[in-house]
């Protein structure tokens, strides 16, 4: 009999362990986030043409699912792609939304400026930093950005 050393049969063990982990686990975020559905209504065979992209950004999904650091964006005339490193590909496949299956609203939460993209057949949204979104709906022709509304000054006279 064959006697293996105790850490190659740990490594034998913990490499397929592992990576099951990562996949179910990667797989997990592509549902609670709302990935999986947007890649059912919307996916993308091939990169955009002519297309201006942002890689290595942050977003944030559905549930506060966070894409920080490996959000790729490619946004044309014609709609937006989504994608992630390929690293954490399984269960996110790339994504193309056409502008017009995109609405927007500015989103003023406690530590900055955001705005929301919603999906008009999906139930998630994407909430990028207002600058990075901006960026994104300039690079659209006839895409504009949703208006920034202030509160009106209050006025010092009551009115009856």
């Amino acid at each position: 009999m064959v006697s293996m050393d105790p850490a190659i049969i740990a490594l034998i063990v913990f490499v397929p362990v592992f990576l099951a982990f990562w996949y179910f686990a990667t797989v997990f975020i592509a549902v609670v986030s709302g990935w999986r559905e947007l890649a059912r209504i919307y996916p993308s065979e091939r990169p955009i043409i002519g297309a201006t992209e942002w890689r290595n950004r942050r977003g944030r999904m559905r549930y506060g699912s966070g894409y920080n650091g490996c959000l790729n964006i490619a946004a044309n005339a014609m709609g937006m792609q989504l994608s992630v490193w390929s690293i954490f590909r399984p269960g996110h496949p790339p994504l193309f939304i056409p502008w017009s299956e995109i609405p927007t609203e500015p989103v003023h939460g406690m530590f900055g400026e955001s705005i929301r993209f919603s999906f008009l057949r999906a139930t998630t949204t994407l909430l990028l930093r207002r600058d990075l979104a901006e960026e994104v709906l300039r690079s659209a022709p006839g895409v504009r950005s949703p208006a920034w509304h202030t509160s009106p000054p209050r006025s010092s006279s009551s009115t009856r």
